[in-house]
């Protein structure tokens, strides 16, 4: 989910199901509304994201009634996208899974994002939640080998 400038105006640019979506925020591309916008706007719009269940179309469902949806497919736009705010570093495996499948469902298909979930069961059954500095190769071969 990225904060971006078109024509004078800025537009919250996410990933949708199939296709790239960007939706107005009807603010003029100022400094104060790209600041605003950044430091206010996008950290809620990716909480709302994150509240929804990757196997959910709610989040898509309420952006389509909404608003409505443009007919261009839009592609993002290097240089005027800016950067999402960074996560805080997690400590246990089970965080880290967390904070992945989070990122993931600002950006990745749901099929993806339900892979992905699964993966992070399938890994959790076999490798015991500790922090992540204490794991060893073994650890590792150990879950492989209980996973064949």
């Amino acid at each position: 989910m990225y904060i971006i400038t078109k024509n004078n105006q800025i537009y919250l640019e996410f990933q949708g199901k199939t296709k790239l979506i960007q939706k107005p925020l009807n603010l003029e591309a100022t400094k104060k509304n790209l600041a605003y916008a950044t430091k206010v706007l996008l950290p809620i719009f990716i909480k709302i994201a994150s509240i929804f269940s990757p196997n959910s179309n709610e989040f898509f469902d309420y952006v389509k009634k909404s608003h409505k949806s443009s007919s261009k497919k839009a592609k993002p736009n290097p240089k005027n996208t800016l950067k999402q705010p960074t996560r805080p570093e997690s400590n246990t495996l089970d965080e880290f899974l967390h904070l992945h499948i989070s990122a993931l469902k600002l950006k990745a298909k749901r099929s993806t994002i339900s892979s992905a979930c699964y993966a992070h069961k399938t890994l959790l059954k076999h490798l015991e939640n500790k922090h992540l500095a204490l794991y060893t190769p073994y650890d590792i071969e150990n879950a492989i080998s209980k996973m064949s």
